[in-house]
């Protein structure tokens, strides 16, 4: 059977994606990963595929296991922040704001 990695974007826990991992289970063997656990870790689990976004694409990309076949991307981004040549980022003054609401 194969093995398909779900993870979630940063500010979501694997409750956000318990529903797609629902979807697919009878098909794939489902493991799920919030953004956060998927940053925690140096390797990603070993996977056949791999379906993500935001912040989950970052991590896909740059820990991308040497089982992976496919790589799956919702509305995955370049870059978090807006900078010079990326217009499409969010803006400084949202992430501060974010910042505070988090504080």
């Amino acid at each position: 059977m194969k093995r398909l990695l779900i993870i979630s974007g940063w500010a979501h826990s694997t409750h956000a994606i318990e529903p797609i991992g629902k979807r697919f289970a009878h098909q794939c063997k489902v493991e799920l990963l919030s953004g956060a656990q998927a940053l925690q870790r140096t390797r990603l689990p070993e996977a056949d595929a791999i379906l993500t976004c935001s912040m989950g694409r970052l991590l896909a990309f740059e820990r991308l296991p040497s089982s992976c076949e496919k790589v799956v991307l919702l509305s995955g981004t370049a870059c978090f922040c807006k900078q010079e040549g990326y217009k499409s980022g969010t803006a400084e003054r949202i992430l501060h704001l974010l910042l505070a609401q988090l504080a």
